[in-house]
């Protein structure tokens, strides 16, 4: 019976350590920023975002899932101004193309459904962040698909 306890606590532990990463690699943007890291299909990743971004003297400012403003600044107009995007760059892609909100992040941890490897991109959804102040703090854990 005490054998059995101990096994569950590494079982908790386990899921303890995937749930709330210390090795989670962090990066900062308040527009664009390729994170450089090889994301392969089945790879499961959560990402984290806090922070606070000023978009420009006169739009206001807010957190990862950004604000109601005048939507002609935004790279996608159905999205909230300032909202942090994502996407898995694969060869072949367009420029604007598989990006998706992220907001404040994924509250569990997603499958990546990928048809080939490639790098994940992050994207604040403001045409004009040379005027932003301040950045989103992203926290990006990946487990391969194959453990």
């Amino acid at each position: 019976m005490t054998q059995l306890k101990a096994s569950n606590l590494n079982i908790y532990k386990s899921v303890d350590d995937w749930l709330n990463p210390s090795n989670a690699t962090v990066f900062q943007t308040n527009s664009y920023i390729s994170t450089e890291i090889s994301v392969k299909p089945g790879d499961r990743i959560k990402i984290k975002a806090s922070g606070t971004v000023q978009f420009g003297a006169f739009a206001g400012s807010g957190g990862p899932n950004g604000i109601a403003s005048n939507r002609i600044y935004n790279y996608f107009r159905g999205v909230p101004h300032g909202r942090l995007m994502a996407r898995v760059r694969q060869p072949g892609m367009g420029e604007w193309d598989g990006w998706f909100p992220i907001g404040v992040g994924w509250d569990q941890v997603r499958e990546v459904k990928l048809s080939a490897p490639g790098v994940l991109e992050f994207l604040v959804n403001d045409k004009e962040t040379e005027n932003n102040i301040g950045a989103f703090r992203i926290e990006v854990t990946i487990r391969s698909g194959k453990q």
